[in-house]
């Protein structure tokens, strides 16, 4: 009889400790999930969102910047070639940078450290602009343009400047863009341009 109680006791035991051993297994397993889908914060790209752990805005824009875009070639430039240059970011600010000594900064602000891989994709946009259509002797007010809309400017090392008028909200959904104030000639976009205007300056701040 106390050999069979023994043995029982011994069965619990064992059952108790494989429970347990099991247990441990099933938290060592949702701990590696977790890490998986949400690395831990020293191992996140910082601009991923932190509560998604997913690409944020800015690097989906990043990306897109890379695209081919529509349409025929009206203004290029190498990259390399640009000393400053300006657009109005999503909350309609004009932000300005400038290259001194081989690194961009913010003109407004030169305390703040710039993201240069993402102004390297600003200007992958500014650079290389297409037109899938022009309408020549054109009202510019027309197509929402004029003196007052909304602008980039690219200067090089030479100082020549390009400006680039930018009616990306039109009621048709096109966008409009005219070149150095002549409102006589529009240009259709194929859509890539206005996602200039979708950074903030916040995108641009390296953290």
């Amino acid at each position: 009889m106390e050999a069979f109680f023994k043995s029982k006791k011994l069965k619990i035991a064992l059952l108790i400790l494989a429970l347990i051993i099991i247990c441990f297994l099933g938290i060592i397993y949702r701990i590696y999930q977790v890490n998986s889908t949400n690395p831990p914060l020293g191992l996140k790209n910082p601009d991923d969102d932190p509560v998604t752990g997913n690409p944020s805005h800015a690097e989906k824009l990043d990306k897109k910047s890379t695209d081919k875009d529509k349409g025929d070639q009206i203004i290029f430039m190498e990259k390399d070639e640009v000393y400053s240059f300006s657009f109005p970011d999503s909350n309609g600010i004009v932000l300005g940078f400038e290259k001194i000594d081989g690194k961009w900064i913010y003109s407004d602000d030169t305390d703040f450290e710039i993201n240069q891989d993402r102004i390297d994709s600003i200007l992958n946009y500014l650079c290389d602009i297409h037109c899938v259509e022009y309408i020549e002797d054109a009202n510019g007010e027309d197509y929402g343009l004029d003196q007052n809309s909304k602008t980039f400017t690219i200067q090089d090392s030479a100082g020549d400047t390009i400006i680039v008028s930018i009616n990306n909200d039109s009621e048709d959904g096109k966008i409009y863009y005219a070149l150095n104030y002549d409102f006589s000639t529009i240009y259709v976009n194929g859509g890539k341009l206005g996602n200039v205007c979708e950074y903030a300056i916040q995108d641009l701040i390296q953290l």
